[in-house]
């Protein structure tokens, strides 16, 4: 699918999936824990899938589970960490689920492209730190590292922050 129709239809299941998603204030006001990620935040020209990163409201995680249950599933459970869903137009959604101590690494990961997630995952490594079960830990201490914002993955394992678009391997 092309990039201007992948995106219409990521943008407006985010914002369907807006109402049950944390919202967490920030120095700059609040901040909403549902974003784009893959191929259309890359920009790129077709797309396979849609993905989008989301840190589900504890509140409202039964309307959560309730608005992604009816959308057809292919594999994972609506409040698992994971789940792909058939969209009625034609493309598939891959929807994670984060909190605020991953949602950071999660849409670094996500945002791919898995040439540069996997090369990101090495230089975290040759810096002192590995990724388990979707958190950053420091390898010396085993100590979890808050991963609240992409560019804390950055900044945590001093690596210079390459834009979206630029990140093929």
């Amino acid at each position: 699918m092309n990039l201007v129709s992948a995106r219409s239809i990521a943008q407006q299941y985010a914002m369907q999936l807006l109402p049950y998603c944390l919202k967490v204030p920030k120095i700059n006001g609040i901040v909403n824990r549902i974003k784009i990620a893959g191929s259309i935040r890359r920009e790129k020209d077709e797309v396979k899938d849609i993905e989008i990163v989301c840190i589900p409201d504890p509140e409202k995680i039964l309307e959560f589970a309730q608005f992604v249950e009816g959308l057809k599933k292919i594999k994972g459970e609506a409040t698992g960490k994971y789940t792909q869903r058939e969209l009625p137009e034609g493309i598939n959604l891959d929807l994670f689920m984060a909190d605020e101590k991953n949602f950071g690494l999660i849409m670094m990961i996500r945002t791919g492209s898995w040439e540069y997630s996997k090369r990101m995952m090495w230089e975290c490594k040759t810096r002192g730190f590995y990724v388990k079960d979707g958190y950053l830990f420091e390898t010396s201490s085993n100590q979890l590292q808050l991963v609240e914002e992409e560019a804390d993955f950055y900044r945590i394992c001093n690596i210079k922050y390459t834009e979206p678009k630029l990140r093929i391997s």
